[in-house]
C-alpha cells in the first residue's frame, strides 16, 4: 500500500481491513467499498459490491471523502461487484462527482447500475470507462 491509502482514525468510523486492505462497510445492509492499491499516487482506486441502498449507502459516501484529498486527481470507481442498487446510489454518485469532479465509473457496469443511471437520466453526467461493448 503506498501512501495515498486511507489511514484509520475519527473520519472514516466503518474503516475496515478485508483480506489486509482498507474497506468500509455500511452501519447495516449487504454492501462493501474497498481501497484497491494504485499504480500512481495521485489516481485511487475504489471498488464497489452489493448492495447499495438508503441504509448501506453510507459506506460509498465514507470512502469517498477519506479518499478525496487535494492531491487526488482521480478516483477510478470499480462497479462491477454492485447487485442492487437504487435512487440512494444514484444520489451518492452524483454527490461524489460533485466532491471529486475527475470520477471515473469502471464498468462494465452490471446491469442494475445501468437502469437506475438511465432511469434517473444522469448515465451522461459520468464518465465510464469500459463501458459495455468497448474494448
Amino acid at each position: 500500500m503506498n501512501e495515498r491509502a486511507p489511514q484509520w482514525g475519527d473520519t472514516c468510523p466503518r474503516l475496515v481491513l478485508v483480506s489486509g486492505m482498507p474497506a468500509w462497510r455500511p452501519a447495516s445492509g449487504a454492501a462493501l467499498v474497498r481501497y484497491e492499491p494504485s499504480a500512481s499516487p495521485a489516481t485511487v482506486s475504489l471498488s464497489a459490491s452489493g448492495e447499495f441502498d438508503a441504509d448501506s449507502v453510507d459506506c460509498l459516501h465514507e470512502a469517498v471523502a477519506c479518499v478525496c484529498t487535494p492531491q487526488t486527481e482521480r478516483i477510478l470507481l470499480d462497479l462491477t461487484g454492485v447487485t442492487f442498487a437504487d435512487s440512494a446510489f444514484v444520489s451518492e454518485l452524483l454527490a461524489a462527482r460533485h466532491r471529486c469532479p475527475r470520477l471515473i465509473l469502471v464498468g462494465p457496469l452490471p446491469s442494475v447500475v445501468s437502469l437506475v443511471l438511465d432511469a434517473a437520466g444522469v448515465r451522461s453526467l459520468f464518465h465510464i470507462a469500459l463501458e459495455e461493448g468497448l474494448g
